[in-house]
């Protein structure tokens, strides 16, 4: 039996990073890595068929943008690797806004005009929840926006430094204003700055909608082998939002990709039949 290339691995891995971004909500590259896993299991000789489903995630019609002012400072950050929209949110712009930190699910804003809220995860002591906290910036009729904040977990344990746009809560929230969801950087450099400095103003955008999203399953088998004897493997080839084009799951699928082709050989002997998902 043929031994795994770490050059081809590499190869594929190399081709996947090109095509940044295999998330669902980035159609091009995904449908692009489907078409590179499609056309190398072909060459193998396996038979090969796409399975298409719908699915409903956030789509961007445009980058968002989240910006700090600070005097005559401003700082941007990237979408992507500092922010992102959230699941569920709406489109806007803010210009200029104050920040106000929303630390229990009782917050009321004092703030004369429109804030944006930064909603900061509880500890493990705090009665109230995550989402608790997030429902109550959104009832607030002076929240322009809702920025969710990514600090150490309860255990102390640190969060992914990206976002991960995802909000998880037993309910569905009813979202009117833009939301965006903070890599860990970000978040702490915001909420020290703006209990630091009431003066701290926030601009952001988000041109965002939920939207109705084909994506597709590869699947692929041997023409050969023994039907009493099947190998199924498989592996899951988009990945999260936030990823760059190998990261999770790149070396699973490329893993995957790999095994088929060692397997292949295999069963060519006769020995089991080969199923790739």
């Amino acid at each position: 039996m043929e031994l795994p290339s770490v050059e081809r691995v590499v190869a594929d891995l190399a081709a996947l990073q090109k095509l940044g971004s295999r998330a669902v909500a980035n159609p091009q590259a995904a449908n692009a890595s489907v078409a590179y896993v499609e056309a190398q299991l072909r060459a193998l000789g396996l038979r090969v068929w796409l399975e298409p489903l719908t699915i409903t995630d956030q789509r961007d019609a445009a980058a968002p943008t989240l910006a700090v002012t600070l005097g005559a400072r401003t700082t941007a950050f990237a979408p992507a690797k500092h922010f992102l929209t959230a699941t569920g949110s709406a489109s806007g712009a803010v210009a200029g806004a104050r920040v106000a930190v929303v630390a229990s699910r009782d917050w009321a804003d004092s703030l004369a005009g429109p804030a944006v809220a930064l909603v900061v995860p509880p500890s493990a002591l705090d009665p109230d929840t995550f989402c608790q906290r997030i429902e109550a910036a959104l009832a607030s009729s002076r929240t322009a926006a809702v920025l969710l904040a990514a600090l150490p977990t309860a255990k102390g344990y640190p969060n992914p430094e990206a976002p991960s746009g995802r909000i998880r809560c037993p309910s569905p929230l009813t979202i009117t204003v833009p939301v965006l969801s903070l890599g860990q950087e970000p978040s702490w450099l915001l909420l020290s700055a703006a209990l630091a400095n009431p003066s701290l103003t926030v601009s952001l955008s988000a041109k965002t909608a939920l939207e109705q999203i084909t994506v597709y399953n590869i699947l692929a088998e041997s023409s050969s082998g023994s039907s009493d004897s099947v190998v199924v493997f498989g592996s899951h080839l988009d990945c999260v939002r936030a990823g760059p084009g190998v990261n999770d799951d790149g070396s699973g699928a490329i893993a995957t990709l790999e095994l088929a082709r060692l397997l292949d050989s295999f069963e060519k002997s006769g020995h089991k039949s080969v199923q790739v998902v």
